[in-house]
Protein backbone atom coordinates (compact mmCIF):
# COMPACT_ATOMS: atom_id res chain seq x y z
CA UNK A 1 0.00 0.00 0.00
CA UNK A 2 1.39 3.20 -0.47
CA UNK A 3 2.48 5.66 1.97
CA UNK A 4 -0.10 8.02 2.56
CA UNK A 5 0.13 11.86 2.23
CA UNK A 6 0.27 14.50 5.53
CA UNK A 7 -3.23 16.29 4.61
CA UNK A 8 -0.66 19.37 5.58
CA UNK A 9 1.52 18.41 2.77
CA UNK A 10 -1.29 17.57 0.30
CA UNK A 11 -3.01 21.22 0.83
CA UNK A 12 0.34 22.68 0.30
CA UNK A 13 0.74 20.79 -3.13
CA UNK A 14 -2.50 21.29 -4.37
CA UNK A 15 -1.72 25.40 -3.71
CA UNK A 16 -3.18 26.03 0.18
CA UNK A 17 0.45 27.29 0.98
CA UNK A 18 -0.90 29.43 3.78
CA UNK A 19 -2.87 27.99 6.28
CA UNK A 20 -4.40 29.58 9.23
CA UNK A 21 -3.09 27.66 12.61
CA UNK A 22 -6.65 26.74 13.28
CA UNK A 23 -7.39 25.73 9.93
CA UNK A 24 -4.20 23.21 10.33
CA UNK A 25 -5.17 22.03 13.57
CA UNK A 26 -8.81 21.17 12.35
CA UNK A 27 -7.15 19.41 9.23
CA UNK A 28 -4.74 17.28 11.53
CA UNK A 29 -7.85 16.48 13.49
CA UNK A 30 -9.85 15.34 10.39
CA UNK A 31 -6.57 13.59 9.87
CA UNK A 32 -6.59 11.56 12.69
CA UNK A 33 -9.78 10.40 12.11
CA UNK A 34 -11.47 12.29 14.96
CA UNK A 35 -14.74 13.60 14.84
CA UNK A 36 -14.23 17.45 14.86
CA UNK A 37 -16.60 20.56 15.15
CA UNK A 38 -15.96 23.98 14.92
CA UNK A 39 -17.82 26.53 15.39
CA UNK A 40 -16.51 30.07 13.23
CA UNK A 41 -17.34 33.81 12.68
CA UNK A 42 -18.35 34.44 9.03
CA UNK A 43 -16.35 34.63 6.34
CA UNK A 44 -13.44 32.51 7.25
CA UNK A 45 -13.25 30.31 4.30
CA UNK A 46 -14.24 27.26 5.81
CA UNK A 47 -15.82 26.05 2.83
CA UNK A 48 -13.64 26.86 0.13
CA UNK A 49 -10.65 25.90 2.25
CA UNK A 50 -10.90 23.51 5.05
CA UNK A 51 -13.25 21.37 3.63
CA UNK A 52 -12.35 21.59 -0.16
CA UNK A 53 -8.93 20.48 1.21
CA UNK A 54 -10.69 17.30 4.01
CA UNK A 55 -12.53 16.44 0.80
CA UNK A 56 -9.48 16.07 -1.49
CA UNK A 57 -7.04 14.95 0.63
CA UNK A 58 -9.31 11.81 1.37
CA UNK A 59 -10.07 11.11 -2.23
CA UNK A 60 -6.16 11.21 -2.58
CA UNK A 61 -5.27 8.80 -0.28
CA UNK A 62 -8.41 6.69 -0.58
CA UNK A 63 -9.32 6.38 -4.33
CA UNK A 64 -12.17 4.02 -3.04
CA UNK A 65 -13.59 6.30 -0.19
CA UNK A 66 -17.11 7.93 -0.34
CA UNK A 67 -17.99 11.43 1.10
CA UNK A 68 -21.38 12.97 2.00
CA UNK A 69 -21.15 17.00 1.68
CA UNK A 70 -24.01 18.36 2.88
CA UNK A 71 -25.26 22.39 3.61
CA UNK A 72 -28.24 23.78 4.29
CA UNK A 73 -29.17 24.44 0.94
CA UNK A 74 -28.15 23.30 -2.28
CA UNK A 75 -26.51 26.74 -3.36
CA UNK A 76 -23.83 26.33 -0.76
CA UNK A 77 -23.49 22.77 -2.56
CA UNK A 78 -23.30 23.79 -6.12
CA UNK A 79 -21.97 27.14 -5.96
CA UNK A 80 -19.12 26.56 -3.22
CA UNK A 81 -18.07 23.19 -2.90
CA UNK A 82 -18.76 21.73 -5.99
CA UNK A 83 -17.11 24.29 -8.11
CA UNK A 84 -13.67 23.05 -6.81
CA UNK A 85 -14.23 19.32 -7.04
CA UNK A 86 -15.09 18.52 -10.43
CA UNK A 87 -12.56 15.92 -10.82
CA UNK A 88 -14.12 13.85 -8.40
CA UNK A 89 -17.54 14.17 -9.34
CA UNK A 90 -17.81 10.71 -9.53
CA UNK A 91 -17.22 9.67 -5.98
CA UNK A 92 -19.01 12.34 -4.30
CA UNK A 93 -21.77 12.46 -2.76
CA UNK A 94 -23.87 15.97 -1.83
CA UNK A 95 -27.04 16.58 -0.27
CA UNK A 96 -28.91 19.67 1.12
CA UNK A 97 -30.81 19.53 3.66
CA UNK A 98 -33.75 22.19 2.02
CA UNK A 99 -34.66 19.85 -0.83
CA UNK A 100 -37.25 17.00 -0.60
CA UNK A 101 -36.49 13.23 0.16
CA UNK A 102 -35.18 11.12 2.66
CA UNK A 103 -31.50 11.61 3.54
CA UNK A 104 -29.57 7.97 4.59
CA UNK A 105 -26.36 8.22 5.32
CA UNK A 106 -23.35 6.22 4.85
CA UNK A 107 -20.81 4.05 5.92
CA UNK A 108 -17.49 2.56 6.15
CA UNK A 109 -16.97 -0.68 3.96
CA UNK A 110 -14.13 -2.60 3.48
CA UNK A 111 -11.86 -0.93 1.66
CA UNK A 112 -13.56 2.20 1.14
CA UNK A 113 -14.22 4.66 4.39
CA UNK A 114 -16.91 6.94 4.01
CA UNK A 115 -16.28 10.53 5.24
CA UNK A 116 -19.10 13.21 6.21
CA UNK A 117 -18.72 17.12 5.74
CA UNK A 118 -22.00 18.82 7.25
CA UNK A 119 -21.66 22.77 5.87
CA UNK A 120 -23.79 25.40 8.12
CA UNK A 121 -24.74 22.66 10.42
CA UNK A 122 -26.59 24.85 12.67
CA UNK A 123 -29.43 24.85 10.15
CA UNK A 124 -29.45 21.30 9.73
CA UNK A 125 -32.75 19.83 11.24
CA UNK A 126 -32.28 17.72 14.00
CA UNK A 127 -33.58 14.83 12.36
CA UNK A 128 -30.96 14.69 10.32
CA UNK A 129 -28.08 15.07 12.48
CA UNK A 130 -29.71 12.09 14.54
CA UNK A 131 -29.14 10.16 11.38
CA UNK A 132 -25.64 11.40 10.25
CA UNK A 133 -24.84 10.27 13.95
CA UNK A 134 -25.88 6.71 13.57
CA UNK A 135 -23.21 6.58 10.55
CA UNK A 136 -19.99 4.41 11.18
CA UNK A 137 -17.56 6.59 9.70
CA UNK A 138 -14.00 6.88 9.48
CA UNK A 139 -13.99 10.89 9.15
CA UNK A 140 -16.42 13.45 10.44
CA UNK A 141 -16.28 17.01 9.80
CA UNK A 142 -18.88 19.40 11.40
CA UNK A 143 -18.49 22.81 10.77
CA UNK A 144 -21.26 26.16 11.04
CA UNK A 145 -21.39 29.71 12.10
CA UNK A 146 -22.88 30.28 15.36
CA UNK A 147 -26.67 31.83 16.16
CA UNK A 148 -29.33 30.63 18.69
CA UNK A 149 -27.79 28.41 21.69
CA UNK A 150 -30.66 25.65 20.33
CA UNK A 151 -30.45 22.60 17.94
CA UNK A 152 -28.34 19.76 17.23
CA UNK A 153 -25.27 21.85 16.26
CA UNK A 154 -25.38 23.30 19.32
CA UNK A 155 -25.27 20.51 21.43
CA UNK A 156 -22.66 19.10 19.46
CA UNK A 157 -20.49 22.03 20.70
CA UNK A 158 -21.50 21.99 24.04
CA UNK A 159 -23.40 19.06 26.03
CA UNK A 160 -21.82 16.84 23.74
CA UNK A 161 -18.17 18.53 23.34
CA UNK A 162 -16.71 15.78 25.16
CA UNK A 163 -17.52 13.32 22.33
CA UNK A 164 -15.88 15.69 19.67
CA UNK A 165 -12.67 17.57 18.97
CA UNK A 166 -14.36 21.05 18.88
CA UNK A 167 -13.13 24.53 18.17
CA UNK A 168 -14.38 28.00 18.18
CA UNK A 169 -12.82 30.25 15.71
CA UNK A 170 -13.62 34.16 16.18
CA UNK A 171 -12.48 36.65 13.99
CA UNK A 172 -9.74 37.27 15.73
CA UNK A 173 -8.24 34.47 14.62
CA UNK A 174 -7.98 35.81 10.98
CA UNK A 175 -5.08 37.52 9.89
CA UNK A 176 -7.46 38.66 6.56
CA UNK A 177 -10.08 40.55 8.88
CA UNK A 178 -8.64 44.31 9.69
CA UNK A 179 -9.41 45.12 13.57
CA UNK A 180 -10.06 48.24 11.76
CA UNK A 181 -13.32 46.36 10.43
CA UNK A 182 -13.60 44.23 13.53
CA UNK A 183 -13.98 47.55 15.69
CA UNK A 184 -16.29 49.06 12.77
CA UNK A 185 -18.70 46.31 13.00
CA UNK A 186 -18.35 46.19 16.93
CA UNK A 187 -19.52 49.99 16.62
CA UNK A 188 -22.52 50.14 14.12
CA UNK A 189 -23.83 46.63 14.39
CA UNK A 190 -26.24 45.19 17.25
CA UNK A 191 -24.13 43.64 19.78
CA UNK A 192 -26.12 39.95 19.17
CA UNK A 193 -25.28 40.04 15.56
CA UNK A 194 -21.13 41.02 16.57
CA UNK A 195 -21.22 38.58 18.92
CA UNK A 196 -22.25 36.02 15.72
CA UNK A 197 -20.08 37.50 13.19
CA UNK A 198 -16.98 38.24 14.99
CA UNK A 199 -16.82 36.49 18.13
CA UNK A 200 -18.58 32.99 17.15
CA UNK A 201 -20.68 32.85 20.12
CA UNK A 202 -24.20 31.26 20.49
CA UNK A 203 -26.61 33.60 21.85
CA UNK A 204 -28.99 32.31 25.04
CA UNK A 205 -31.24 35.11 24.76
CA UNK A 206 -32.42 38.48 22.57
CA UNK A 207 -30.37 40.81 25.27
CA UNK A 208 -33.06 41.69 27.20
CA UNK A 209 -32.06 38.77 30.20
CA UNK A 210 -30.32 40.47 33.53
CA UNK A 211 -28.16 37.00 33.55
CA UNK A 212 -27.27 35.52 30.73
CA UNK A 213 -27.17 31.72 30.58
CA UNK A 214 -23.51 31.75 29.25
CA UNK A 215 -22.82 33.98 32.63
CA UNK A 216 -24.38 31.26 35.02
CA UNK A 217 -22.50 28.70 33.51
CA UNK A 218 -19.67 30.64 33.72
CA UNK A 219 -19.92 31.21 37.22
CA UNK A 220 -21.16 27.59 37.82
CA UNK A 221 -17.69 26.53 36.73
CA UNK A 222 -15.61 29.18 38.29
CA UNK A 223 -17.81 30.59 41.24
CA UNK A 224 -16.41 33.96 42.41
CA UNK A 225 -15.10 33.99 46.23
CA UNK A 226 -17.14 34.42 48.73
CA UNK A 227 -17.62 37.42 50.58
CA UNK A 228 -19.76 37.26 53.85
CA UNK A 229 -22.68 39.82 54.51
CA UNK A 230 -25.27 40.20 56.94
CA UNK A 231 -27.52 37.00 55.85
CA UNK A 232 -30.94 38.62 54.60
CA UNK A 233 -33.79 36.15 53.50
CA UNK A 234 -36.65 36.07 51.01
CA UNK A 235 -39.95 34.61 50.35
CA UNK A 236 -41.73 33.64 47.29
CA UNK A 237 -45.34 33.17 48.37
CA UNK A 238 -47.71 30.47 46.71
CA UNK A 239 -50.90 29.46 46.51
CA UNK A 240 -52.30 26.29 47.37
CA UNK A 241 -50.69 23.56 45.52
CA UNK A 242 -48.01 25.97 44.06
CA UNK A 243 -44.41 25.90 45.03
CA UNK A 244 -43.42 28.20 47.91
CA UNK A 245 -39.51 28.93 48.09
CA UNK A 246 -37.18 30.50 51.16
CA UNK A 247 -33.73 31.63 49.67
CA UNK A 248 -31.62 32.96 51.91
CA UNK A 249 -28.53 35.47 51.08
CA UNK A 250 -24.81 35.38 52.78
CA UNK A 251 -22.86 38.31 51.86
CA UNK A 252 -22.34 37.46 47.59
CA UNK A 253 -24.21 33.65 47.69
CA UNK A 254 -27.73 32.68 47.59
CA UNK A 255 -29.06 29.66 48.14
CA UNK A 256 -32.49 27.89 48.11
CA UNK A 257 -33.22 27.24 51.61
CA UNK A 258 -36.69 24.78 51.08
CA UNK A 259 -38.90 24.94 48.33
CA UNK A 260 -42.34 22.45 48.79
CA UNK A 261 -45.80 22.63 47.55
CA UNK A 262 -48.72 22.10 50.12
CA UNK A 263 -52.19 22.51 49.49
CA UNK A 264 -53.00 24.12 53.16
CA UNK A 265 -51.55 27.11 53.24
CA UNK A 266 -51.19 27.43 57.48
CA UNK A 267 -48.71 23.83 56.51
CA UNK A 268 -46.45 26.80 54.89
CA UNK A 269 -46.65 29.70 57.46
CA UNK A 270 -45.46 26.68 59.91
CA UNK A 271 -42.67 25.60 57.97
CA UNK A 272 -41.27 29.21 57.18
CA UNK A 273 -41.57 30.04 60.71
CA UNK A 274 -39.50 27.27 61.78
CA UNK A 275 -36.96 27.68 59.15
CA UNK A 276 -36.99 31.69 60.72
CA UNK A 277 -36.50 30.41 64.10
CA UNK A 278 -33.92 27.94 63.39
CA UNK A 279 -31.84 30.43 61.10
CA UNK A 280 -31.78 33.16 63.58
CA UNK A 281 -33.39 35.94 61.87
CA UNK A 282 -36.15 38.76 62.48
CA UNK A 283 -38.12 39.97 61.24
CA UNK A 284 -35.95 43.03 59.74
CA UNK A 285 -34.06 40.32 58.27
CA UNK A 286 -36.48 38.20 56.22
CA UNK A 287 -38.12 39.61 52.38
CA UNK A 288 -40.95 38.65 50.85
CA UNK A 289 -43.46 39.76 47.79
CA UNK A 290 -46.60 41.07 48.93
CA UNK A 291 -48.95 39.76 46.37
CA UNK A 292 -50.75 36.31 47.69
CA UNK A 293 -47.94 36.47 50.81
CA UNK A 294 -50.31 39.14 51.94
CA UNK A 295 -52.76 36.69 53.63
CA UNK A 296 -49.86 34.40 55.17
CA UNK A 297 -47.99 37.26 56.26
CA UNK A 298 -50.90 37.74 58.20
CA UNK A 299 -50.81 34.37 59.47
CA UNK A 300 -47.99 34.04 60.53
CA UNK A 301 -48.23 37.78 62.44
CA UNK A 302 -50.84 36.22 64.46
CA UNK A 303 -48.45 33.18 65.20
CA UNK A 304 -45.66 35.28 66.84
CA UNK A 305 -42.22 36.74 66.02
CA UNK A 306 -40.10 36.71 63.67
CA UNK A 307 -43.11 37.82 61.86
CA UNK A 308 -43.05 41.22 60.79
CA UNK A 309 -41.88 40.69 57.02
CA UNK A 310 -40.91 43.73 55.32
CA UNK A 311 -43.07 43.87 52.02
CA UNK A 312 -42.35 45.12 48.90
CA UNK A 313 -44.92 47.94 47.86
CA UNK A 314 -48.16 46.38 46.14
CA UNK A 315 -47.69 49.60 43.80
CA UNK A 316 -44.27 49.34 42.68
CA UNK A 317 -43.84 47.75 39.39
CA UNK A 318 -42.63 43.95 39.18
CA UNK A 319 -40.20 44.01 37.64
CA UNK A 320 -38.20 46.13 41.04
CA UNK A 321 -38.15 43.10 42.46
CA UNK A 322 -35.51 41.78 39.60
CA UNK A 323 -32.94 44.14 40.35
CA UNK A 324 -29.44 43.00 40.13
CA UNK A 325 -29.38 44.20 43.85
CA UNK A 326 -32.82 42.55 44.77
CA UNK A 327 -35.60 45.14 46.55
CA UNK A 328 -35.13 43.66 50.03
CA UNK A 329 -35.43 45.67 52.71
CA UNK A 330 -33.50 45.73 55.87
CA UNK A 331 -34.36 47.85 58.74
CA UNK A 332 -36.55 50.23 56.64
CA UNK A 333 -34.39 51.11 54.32
CA UNK A 334 -32.77 49.13 51.29
CA UNK A 335 -30.65 45.78 51.43
CA UNK A 336 -26.27 46.46 51.02
CA UNK A 337 -25.86 46.07 47.74
CA UNK A 338 -24.12 42.75 48.95
CA UNK A 339 -27.50 41.28 50.54
CA UNK A 340 -29.80 39.32 48.59
CA UNK A 341 -27.68 39.49 45.65
CA UNK A 342 -27.47 36.33 42.86
CA UNK A 343 -24.47 34.60 44.02
CA UNK A 344 -23.18 35.46 40.26
CA UNK A 345 -22.45 39.38 41.71
CA UNK A 346 -19.55 40.23 43.63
Amino acid sequence: MPKLVSILEFAYRIGFTNLYDWQARILLRYEGGESTAAACANYNGKTSVVFTVAALWTLYNFPRARLMYMSATWRQVTNKFFAGLERFRERRIGRASDVAGFVEGIHDQHGSPAGLLIDEAKSIRDEILDTLERCHTTFRLFMSSTGQAAGGFYRIMTAKAHLWKTFRVPSSDRPHVSKAEIEADRENLKDSVFRIKHGAEWLTDAGDSMTSLEHVRALIESPPEHLPGRPVAFCDFAGPGDETVLTIANGNRAEIVDAWRSRDTMHSVGKFLAHFRRLGLQGYDIGGDEGYGHQLMDRMAEEGPPAKIQQRPSGQANRDIHKPCGRMVVNGRPAHRTQGRHHSQR
